[in-house]
């Protein structure tokens, strides 16, 4: 079932790569916020953003859109997968086994992005969702021969974009 999925996305144009994962995103995270509202587990406290709490206008829109997702995609899915390959083929029985490889590095990079989103237990789990979406399609960019960067920069950014005119205009 897997191996079917990963090779219709590897058939699918990289557009579709971003705007896909970008509606599959939203539909996960309303998703989310239904089942949390539907068992009565929704949080009120804590959902603030210590850095972009005091920002508003313009420095809000770019950091929301721009800055925030070029570091963490820096930092997350290129450094991050970077490092974690370069330690990973360190170790000679994982080396060989590439997609449990994978697979580890990204369950790692997509909880290490999700606990800098710990703002609530429902933000944590979408975080670590999208976390593991984005590097997923990193190394399927890599595969692909794309710009890997590029790619999950424009998914973050796009993804972040929609949220940002969401909560300023509905």
């Amino acid at each position: 079932m897997i191996s079917k999925v990963y090779g219709y996305i590897l058939r699918r144009h990289y557009l579709w790569l971003i705007f896909g994962t970008v509606a599959f995103s939203f539909v996960w995270s309303y998703s989310l916020e239904a089942i949390f509202i539907l068992f009565n587990l929704k949080e009120t406290a804590g959902l603030s953003n210590p850095i972009t709490d005091t920002m508003s206008g313009n420095k809000l829109f770019f950091a929301v859109v721009m800055l925030v997702p070029l570091i963490e995609t820096f930092v997350f899915h290129y450094a991050g997968i970077y490092l974690l390959l370069l330690i990973f083929s360190a170790i000679p029985r994982l080396d060989k086994a590439r997609k449990l490889k994978s697979l580890i590095i990204i369950l790692i990079t997509a909880i290490l992005f999700a606990f800098t989103h710990n703002f609530s237990v429902q933000y944590f789990i979408d975080t670590l969702v999208m976390g593991f979406l984005l590097s997923t399609f990193y190394f399927i960019s890599v595969v692909k021969r794309l710009y890997p960067f590029l790619i999950i920069f424009s998914i973050h950014s796009l993804r972040n974009l929609i949220t940002y005119i969401i909560n300023a205009y509905f």
